[in-house]
C-alpha cells in the first residue's frame, strides 16, 4: 500500500509556477475558451459573476493579471476594474470590449488607469501579446516595490549611523572644550598637566574613531 503526503505550499514560495489571470465573462463559452487558450502558460482562474470574481479576489491575493468584460449585468466592467485597483493595486487590468465605443475606451485608459483593451472577438496574438506586456509591467512593479523597501533600510542603516558617529565625534570635542574652560581658570601648573593629559586622551579617542570610520 502506498502513502501520499500532500503539502500546502504558499503560491509566492514555488518557483516556476504559472501566473494567475482572473477573467470575468458573463458568457460560459467565452470563459471556457479562454482558459483552453491560455491554460500552457497561466493559471487562469474564472467566473461567470462580478460578485464571485470578487471572492477570487480576496481569496487570491497573487493576482498579476485581471481581464473584465465590459458589458455584463450584475456590474460593467470598467466599473470592476475600478474596484479592482482598490482590492488589488499592483494588478494589471484588462478590459474586454466588443464593440467601438470610443468614449468608454478614453475613460478605461485614461481615468480608470486600465492598462489595455482586447477587442472581441478577440485575436489570438492579440491576446498573448497583451498578456506577456501585462506580466512585464506586473514584475516591473514588484521589483520596484522591492528596492523601494531595500532603499528605505539602508536610509533607516544610514540615519542610525550618521546619528551613532555624530554622537562618537562630539564627546571628545564637547570634553576637550569643557577641559579648556576650566583650564583657563588654573594657575597651577600640575593641574595643567592634567589636563592637557586628558585633552591628548580625547583627541586620541577621537583619532582612533575616525580611522575606524575611514576603515569603514
Amino acid at each position: 500500500r502506498r502513502s501520499y503526503v500532500y503539502l500546502k505550499t504558499p503560491y509566492c514560495s514555488i518557483k516556476n509556477m504559472k501566473p494567475k489571470i482572473l477573467y470575468v465573462d458573463d458568457e460560459h463559452q467565452n470563459l471556457t475558451i479562454f482558459s483552453s487558450l491560455l491554460r500552457t502558460k497561466y493559471q487562469v482562474l474564472t467566473s461567470v459573476t462580478v460578485s464571485g470574481a470578487y471572492e477570487i479576489l480576496h481569496e487570491h491575493t497573487d493576482i498579476p493579471i485581471v481581464i473584465a468584460d465590459e458589458r455584463m449585468p450584475e456590474q460593467r466592467g470598467i466599473t470592476f476594474l475600478e474596484n479592482v485597483k482598490t482590492i488589488s493595486p499592483d494588478c494589471v487590468r484588462i478590459l474586454l470590449t466588443g464593440f467601438a465605443d470610443k468614449e468608454v475606451l478614453e475613460y478605461a485608459i485614461n481615468k480608470s488607469g486600465i492598462s489595455y483593451f482586447i477587442e472581441k472577438p478577440w485575436n489570438e496574438t492579440m491576446v498573448w501579446v497583451s498578456l506577456e506586456n501585462a506580466m512585464e509591467i506586473y514584475n516591473s512593479r514588484e521589483i520596484l516595490k522591492t528596492r523601494n523597501t531595500e532603499l528605505q533600510k539602508a536610509n533607516d542603516a544610514l540615519t542610525r549611523f550618521t546619528y551613532s558617529a555624530s554622537h562618537e565625534m562630539r564627546s571628545p570635542l564637547t570634553n576637550i572644550l569643557g577641559i579648556v574652560k576650566v583650564s583657563r581658570l588654573e594657575n597651577n601648573l600640575e593641574e595643567l598637566k592634567n589636563y592637557f593629559n586628558l585633552v591628548e586622551s580625547s583627541v586620541i579617542h577621537l583619532d582612533g574613531f575616525v580611522k575606524n570610520l575611514i576603515g569603514y
